[in-house]
């Protein structure tokens, strides 16, 4: 052990820190559970550290004497919403409830030149779509054009149809080539 000075801690009991304010960022001793706690200077009972060997689980730190789990049919701690009793849905890293299997995919697509008042189809295949699928479409910036609409749908089995509608009257639109991204809903 290597030598020099010994720095003693204040220790006591977990009911001894119970009513215990220790000074800012002062380090005590709890000797019923063997662990360190941690002071602000106006919070009594500090907070007291995790052993490397405990398991914490995020309810026990934010509740830690309800005795209750998270679990998906519970919103006791405010963090989930209740399930539908929909063995699909999944939370995402948005906080929202999903069904996974939503088909994703892109493809560069580069439109010809659009006579004014027409339009122009190009298609991406997308393995599973079917007729009737709900289709979100991603349109790159640079392939907008004045007077031009995307949109997409489920033309046949796996194939998503993206089609530009020049709107204007007089003018012929060329849209930039790009990367359009899909995403076909599975409801």
């Amino acid at each position: 052990m290597p030598s020099g000075v010994e720095v003693k801690r204040r220790k006591g009991t977990t009911v001894e820190h119970a009513s215990f304010t220790g000074a800012l960022a002062e380090i005590s001793i709890d000797t019923d559970k063997k662990t360190t706690v941690v002071h602000d200077g106006s919070t009594a009972g500090g907070f007291p550290q995790a052993l490397e060997s405990h398991n914490h689980k995020l309810d026990d730190l934010l509740a830690p004497d309800d005795n209750t789990d998270l679990n998906a049919s519970t919103t006791k701690h405010g963090l989930l919403r209740k399930l539908d009793n929909d063995t699909t849905h999944f939370l995402n890293g948005q906080g929202s409830w999903v069904r996974p299997g939503n088909l994703i995919g892109s493809a560069t697509l580069d439109f010809p030149s659009t006579l004014a008042n027409s339009y122009s189809d190009l298609t991406i295949t997308i393995t599973g779509a079917a007729d009737g699928d709900p289709v979100s479409l991603g349109v790159p910036n640079a392939s907008m054009t004045a007077d031009g609409i995307f949109f997409a749908w489920v033309s046949a089995t796996n194939t998503v149809t993206v089609r530009f509608c020049n709107l204007g009257l007089v003018t012929a639109r060329d849209p930039a080539s790009g990367t359009f991204k899909v995403i076909v809903h599975k409801l």
